[in-house]
């Protein structure tokens, strides 16, 4: 692989990392919300912030295969000693 491609994708990991922290966080706010919505009685509360879980665990689902898929990549092509495919651009 080029070594312009190995540091798009090196690049692109990087941006699916900070991706799945975001939605990390979202969802731990999402399940204080649930766990206080359900204290209060709140049903409809509860069953909304759930479908929100669940479609932000779907992306979080998502990025994670996309992660997977680039690494395998990269160490089918050329394995990089030492580097994180979500660590941003390798040394080169």
């Amino acid at each position: 692989m080029p070594v312009a491609d190995r540091e798009q994708a090196h690049y692109f990991g990087g941006v699916l990392s900070g991706q799945r922290a975001e939605l990390d966080q979202r969802l731990d706010g999402l399940y204080l919300e649930v766990t206080r919505l359900d204290g209060m009685g709140d049903a409809a509360g509860v069953r909304h912030k759930r479908q929100l879980i669940r479609s932000i665990e779907s992306e979080v689902r998502t990025i994670d295969r996309m992660q997977t898929a680039l690494r395998l990549r990269l160490e089918a092509d050329e394995p990089l000693s030492g580097t994180d495919v979500g660590a941003g651009v390798a040394d080169t």
